[in-house]
């Protein structure tokens, strides 16, 4: 339904046209291959397959999980984050960013009322449960970016409940999961890191 456009057409960018089954499978053999490949050494080759895949994907649907998945694929492709401290830290601000803007854009939206949940729960609750529900979300999406800097197994901690929840309540919200995960991780690959060089690089 979401292919053919019967399913959020809005999302759509329009200036694409939709294709066909052939060009559908050639989208998810790239993604998975490259997928496959970046648990190898062969990785930059395996980044850049699956962004083009995802590339391709994106000219069908728009969504804001797989723009940030191409932005991290992109960057493993050309810029070799495990050889290049400036990719690394690149990456872990855009964690910080997508945390700390997200929540605030919930705070003034809809989501703060509790309204949004209540439509995508597949449990009916009281309206009361989904606003303490709403925002114990944006908390946790407010605490993420500080305790990244102080307190990284919160962080983790936070990070686990917060995407357990969404991929409970929402469909086809793995990529964003995987990739927010790929970036946290980030924040313990390097033993020489700390929060005031990552400051101080920027």
């Amino acid at each position: 339904g979401i292919h053919v456009g019967a399913i959020f057409p809005y999302r759509h960018p329009g200036y694409f046209p939709l294709y066909g089954t052939t060009f559908l499978v050639v989208e998810w053999l790239l993604t998975l291959l490259g997928a496959g490949l970046l648990l190898t050494s062969y990785r930059r080759p395996g980044a850049l397959l699956a962004a083009v895949g995802i590339a391709m994907s994106l000219s069908q649907m728009l969504q804001n999980q797989k723009i940030l998945l191409l932005l991290i694929l992109l960057v493993v492709a050309i810029a070799k984050p495990e050889d290049s401290p400036e990719a690394r830290w690149f990456l872990r601000w855009q964690l910080v960013l997508v945390y700390g803007f997200t929540a605030l854009a919930k705070i003034f939206a809809e989501f703060s009322t509790g309204a949004t949940l209540a439509k995508i729960s597949p449990i009916a609750l009281n309206e009361s449960v989904f606003l303490v529900l709403s925002w114990f979300v944006i908390a946790l999406e407010l605490m993420i970016p500080f305790c990244l800097f102080k307190k990284r197994q919160w962080a983790w901690f936070a990070i686990a409940i917060l995407h357990g929840s969404f991929t409970i309540f929402m469909r086809d919200i793995a990529a964003f999961t995987l990739g927010m995960f790929a970036l946290a991780a980030l924040y313990y690959s390097d033993s020489s890191w700390s929060s005031k060089r990552m400051i101080k690089s920027s």
